[in-house]
């Protein structure tokens, strides 16, 4: 099934409440932050994020758009520990401003993109148009 921003997002709320859990992805047992990214793309039609990567901005590029303008609505954001430290978190970004993401000590939880996460984003990733969904118009079945 592919997916849009919004339906994107929707399936992420889904995933609300799930335990935080290093290496998986299994909605309401327990996840990590790229257990969501891989569970958004499965979502999306297509292939997920690769876990074996040198850095997480390398295994993102490997299967998504680097965005350079501002965060869009459904774009997954990279996240540092520190202002100007190396990415070590992902998010996805919904249209009300809140970020939908796996964090270690309270699951995966909804939070405001405010000023103390605005100022720890390193990269932003668009997905890309799924395989059967390229050369479409908007109103083709």
């Amino acid at each position: 099934m592919s997916a849009g921003p919004g339906q994107l997002e929707a399936e992420a709320r889904l995933w609300l409440g799930t335990p935080f859990a290093e290496g998986a992805a299994v909605r309401g047992a327990g996840c990590d932050c790229i257990g969501l990214m891989e569970a958004l793309a499965r979502a999306r039609g297509l292939a997920p994020p690769p876990r074996g990567t040198l850095s997480l901005e390398a295994g993102l590029a490997q299967v998504m758009v680097p965005r350079t303008g501002p965060p869009q609505p459904g774009d997954v954001l990279l996240l540092a520990r520190e202002p100007g430290g190396p990415p070590v978190h992902a998010a996805l970004l919904t249209a009300t401003g809140t970020l939908i993401h796996a964090h270690w000590s309270q699951g995966v939880v909804e939070n405001r993109f405010g000023g103390w996460f605005q100022a720890r984003l390193v990269a932003v990733f668009a997905w890309p148009v799924p395989p059967d969904e390229e050369g479409k118009t908007p109103w083709q079945p």
